[in-house]
């Protein structure tokens, strides 16, 4: 769990102001600079603009300034957790969209002075989410992804979320409007799976979920879940979870 020690979202120091912590504070810290601020790291000295992040571990050295106004959000917090997913640290990164960050900030600064029921899950929670999300986009930009991509992610969301549908090639394909060839390929590419054994897997456990259900025969769940023939869901069910799906069913029946 992430323990919050200090937030401030929109915080305005005297114009010119420094902080300078030579050997850390003790606790991570995770900065978005409202102003443009003078940072000095290992790297040398940079000017981040507004809209810049930095995530400093306990021990890293804290240096910056504003050359003119100085308004930042920010949290300090500990963890047992050696690293904040993908987030670089004592590194200056420029995300999408800093206003959702300063929300997120404020949220937290509001947990921690209303103190709510639950607040230190509810702290926890909106920072692990602001570190995955910004994780994951900083992943994605150091990956070059073609026009294509959210299209595809678009279409395969649609597919495994209406997995039960009779969904063919001809209709896989109409989403992105390609020819079969094409979609079989960007498909694998994107995702390293092709579309039909995507489709199967999200039957497959969708079925696991409606076996749980004692109303259900196995032959209903397989129609629930888009299997038309009783025997190839058997054979398929059991080379994927190792038991067939009575089985499956039996070892799930509570009393």
């Amino acid at each position: 769990m992430y323990t919050i020690h200090y937030c401030e979202a929109g915080r305005q120091n005297p114009d010119g102001d420094r902080i300078s912590r030579p050997n850390g504070s003790g606790d991570w810290l995770f900065l978005l600079f409202l102003s443009p601020m003078t940072v000095v790291l290992p790297s040398g000295t940079q000017t981040a603009q507004s809209g810049a992040c930095i995530l400093y571990p306990p021990d890293a050295c804290q240096d910056y300034f504003a050359p003119g106004v100085f308004l930042n959000s920010y949290v300090h917090f500990s963890t047992p957790e050696p690293l904040i997913y993908a987030l670089p640290v004592c590194t200056l990164f420029y995300p999408s969209d800093p206003q959702h960050i300063n929300h997120v900030l404020a949220q937290i600064q509001a947990e921690c002075l209303t103190k709510d029921m639950w607040f230190d899950e509810m702290s926890d929670t909106l920072l692990r989410g602001l570190f995955l999300s910004l994780s994951r986009e900083q992943t994605t930009a150091k990956t070059p992804v073609s026009p294509l991509f959210e299209p595809f992610r678009q279409a395969r969301l649609a597919i495994l979320s209406r997995c039960e549908e009779p969904w063919d090639a001809t209709q896989m394909c109409a989403l992105v409007n390609l020819s079969k060839s094409q979609f079989y390929a960007y498909y694998r590419a994107f995702f390293g799976v092709s579309p039909k054994e995507d489709l199967i897997s999200a039957r497959l456990n969708r079925a696991c979920n409606l076996l749980t259900n004692q109303l259900l025969s196995v032959s209903e769940a397989a129609a629930q879940c888009g299997f038309m023939n009783l025997c190839h869901f058997t054979r398929l069910f059991k080379r994927r979870f190792g038991c067939s799906p009575g089985a499956y069913q039996k070892m799930h029946r509570h009393p």
